[in-house]
């Protein structure tokens, strides 16, 4: 079975909040939404984003979120009360719950952050190919760890970073999934394939910057156990590395790097 790394309790769900905050809005500008269009957000999480696809797209459109998680559902209720053309609905990623009527019928499907975390990506990218219309656009936004970077170098958080790569791999996941995107997205038969970067960082100069560090940490700290339980750092090594991340921060120069990346492709006709 698929396995979240993160889970579900109250901190992860702050956590995600914050991340949405933070990056909603590049996200949404590169969508290029219209009015009128109907979208379909696979993995929709809190529902946030799923609501500014829906203000993007306005009374004309519609947006349809499909989330596995009941606690993340429950979340997700808050942004669509009194919204007649943003819905939420409980499924899995391999299987939509999509009516007849729904099978090739959104202009755009997307999923953000969630092949990283399923045992077999081109099932999902499969079922936001069915979900399509022909021209129709499949967006799919994720993450290739390697592509993180800290200036000044920290070499005391090298090996804890290595460890969390670690922990995807041992629970089946795939932490590289962003340098696959284009590659899933040919091999359902898309054309007019698209690859970009969306960018995620910060410097100890920018209000935010704090936030981006506490991301960092929360998201090492959810991913302990699976560390520990599987040897994959000793935990004394895993706490001073933590504790120079938090000390780093301090450092007048101190920048985050990190690329997220972007695919789209064109449903043939």
């Amino acid at each position: 079975m698929d396995q979240y790394i993160h889970g579900y309790e109250a901190e992860e769900q702050k956590r995600l909040a914050q991340l949405n905050d933070l990056l909603n809005h590049r996200c949404l500008t590169k969508m290029r939404l219209e009015k009128g269009q109907k979208v379909l957000d696979v993995g929709s999480g809190l529902g946030m984003f799923s609501r500014m696809m829906a203000d993007a797209v306005g009374p004309s459109g519609m947006v349809v979120g499909i989330e596995k998680s009941e606690e993340q559902l429950t979340q997700a209720s808050q942004w669509s009360s009194g919204i007649d053309h943003l819905q939420f609905r409980q499924g899995d990623a391999y299987s939509l719950p999509l009516e007849r009527k729904e099978v090739g019928f959104y202009d755009v499907t997307h999923t953000r952050f969630l092949l990283e975390h399923v045992r077999t990506p081109l099932q999902v990218v499969r079922e936001l190919f069915r979900a399509t219309k022909p021209g129709g656009r499949i967006l799919l936004l994720d993450d290739d760890h390697l592509r993180f970077t800290l200036y000044p170098e920290l070499p005391a958080f090298d090996s804890i970073w290595s460890a969390y790569l670690g922990s995807y791999e041992v629970l089946g996941n795939d932490p590289y999934v962003g340098r696959k995107l284009v590659g899933l997205l040919a091999d359902v038969g898309c054309g007019r394939i698209h690859n970009d970067f969306v960018f995620f960082g910060s410097n100890a100069r920018e209000p935010e910057f704090h936030f981006y560090v506490q991301n960092l940490c929360a998201i090492i700290e959810q991913a302990r156990p699976v560390i520990l339980s599987h040897e994959l750092l000793e935990e004394a090594l895993l706490d001073q590395g933590l504790k120079a991340l938090q000390n780093w921060q301090m450092h007048p120069h101190a920048t985050i790097w990190y690329q997220i990346c972007w695919a789209e492709g064109i449903k043939p006709e």
